[in-house]
C-alpha cells in the first residue's frame, strides 16, 4: 500500500509539474513575443500615432521597464525567467526518470 501510494503520488507531482511547465513557458513566449512587438513599434517612427495612444498606460510603463533600450532577449531579467523554466523542466524531468527507472512504469 504504501508504495502504491508513493507511485501515485510521484506520478500525479510529474503531470501536475509537467503541466505548469507547459503554462510557464506558454507565458514566456506571449510575454517575450509581446516585448519584441513593443521594441518594433517604440523604434518605428510610422507608428508614432499608436504608441501615443498607449503611451501613458501602466503596461505601457512596464514594457518600456523590461525592455531598457535592449531586445527582450539581452535582458537579464529574461535569463532569470529561463532559467527558472529551465529548472522547472530538468525536475520534471527528475521524475520522470523516477518512475521509469526505478518503479519501471513505461509510456503506453
Amino acid at each position: 500500500m504504501f508504495g502504491s501510494q508513493r507511485l501515485e503520488d510521484l506520478a500525479e507531482s510529474h503531470e501536475e509539474y509537467g503541466e505548469l511547465v507547459t503554462n510557464y513557458y506558454i507565458a514566456f513566449l506571449i510575454i517575450t513575443l509581446a516585448l519584441m512587438v513593443y521594441r518594433k513599434y517604440q523604434q518605428s517612427s510610422k507608428n508614432i500615432k499608436i504608441i501615443a495612444a498607449v503611451e501613458d498606460t501602466q503596461l505601457s510603463k512596464v514594457m518600456h521597464k523590461l525592455c531598457i533600450n535592449k531586445e527582450p532577449v539581452q535582458t537579464f531579467w529574461w535569463l532569470v525567467l529561463a532559467a527558472v523554466g529551465f529548472s522547472l523542466l530538468s525536475y520534471v524531468g527528475y521524475l520522470g526518470g523516477v518512475l521509469v527507472h526505478e518503479h519501471g512504469i513505461l509510456a503506453g
